[in-house]
């Protein structure tokens, strides 16, 4: 069990906590509760209790028990962010484009000087499995200290059938050597481009479907419709 006592200030907490609330929209999102000089009890990894600290019974909960007190010390806590759109599996970095962005280049234009996802797609393609996985794991540690604690990681700089399927072999591996929630997405061929194009109509759902290669990612019709981009409208990061 993990206490957290002293909490300057307890930030988005449900006053009724017995009730589920699925989401917050609308003029609600601006709505930001909180309770200050508060405690946090966290039981097997879920939130047990809650509340202002004039109700904290310090007897119940000593390190005696076996329990981890943490004080605050006036220290405020938030929840993890939950981080719904990375590309963080990448080889290199594409910095250098934000020039010629700033210079007024259009992505096709970027895409024609050799940059764009299909330089992106290139070295990725000269990357091994390992060498993506070292240079992903230092990105969701930086992630993690601040402050996100559950992130969503797609391919899509494949482009071709043994490249996605290599870049999903390394989420799965990042699964299980980081501490984060992550989640797998299939992110199906996101530009169209001569031989790039003509090695992605390979793809077909078989590969995709393969649970032994892939570890339950799917590739359906209706997943592929939805991510399938107009050519060069890439706003992919890295």
């Amino acid at each position: 069990m993990l206490v957290i006592k002293n909490i300057k200030e307890l930030v988005q907490v449900e006053p009724n906590p017995e009730k589920l609330v699925m989401k917050v929209s609308g003029k609600k999102m601006s709505e930001l509760k909180s309770i200050k000089d508060a405690f946090l009890i966290i039981e097997k990894g879920t939130i047990s209790e809650f509340g202002s600290m004039k109700s904290f019974d310090a007897t119940l909960y000593n390190t005696g028990s076996g329990n981890k007190v943490l004080d605050a010390g006036g220290r405020m806590v938030f929840p993890c962010f939950c981080d719904a759109h990375t590309h963080l599996v990448y080889a290199g970095s594409r910095e250098i484009e934000y020039i010629d962005k700033i210079k007024g280049l259009s992505y096709e234009e970027i895409a024609k000087r050799g940059g764009g996802i299909l330089n992106s797609a290139k070295k990725l393609h000269n990357t091994s499995e390992e060498e993506l996985i070292q240079q992903a794991l230092p990105r969701l540690e930086e992630i993690m200290r601040l402050g996100t604690g559950a992130v969503e990681i797609k391919s899509g700089y494949g482009l071709t059938t043994t490249d996605e399927l290599k870049m999903l072999r390394v989420i799965k591996k990042l699964k299980k050597l980081s501490p984060l929630t992550i989640q797998g997405n299939v992110f199906g061929r996101p530009c169209r481009a001569s031989r790039i194009q003509r090695q992605t109509r390979r793809i077909r759902g078989s590969d995709h479907q393969r649970n032994d290669t892939v570890g339950g990612y799917r590739r359906t019709g209706r997943l592929y419709r939805r991510v399938l981009r107009p050519r060069f409208f890439y706003r992919g990061g890295n």
